[in-house]
């Protein structure tokens, strides 16, 4: 939801696109936890246990990148 509404202050003419966007996504979590039970079995624990490493391993990566990014920031005005 952030991120559309820094979209739409950047370019308020698409705002249809930025709503359609978000719209979709909220969609799609719904439908991904309203099934999650379901997706439990199917997929498994390994496959979960899994997943959860790699998510937790993009959300440090990404931390990582918005750190050394500010700090170039500071660095270089």
């Amino acid at each position: 939801m952030a991120t559309v509404l820094l979209l739409m202050a950047r370019d308020p003419a698409r705002w249809p696109e930025w709503l359609a966007a978000l719209t979709g996504a909220c969609l799609l979590s719904g439908v991904i936890l309203f099934f999650s039970s379901g997706l439990i079995r199917l997929l498994g624990e390994r496959v979960l246990v899994a997943t959860e490493r790699l998510m937790g391993m993009i959300l440090t990566t990404v931390a990582v990148e918005m750190f050394f990014s500010a700090l170039r920031m500071i660095d270089h005005p």
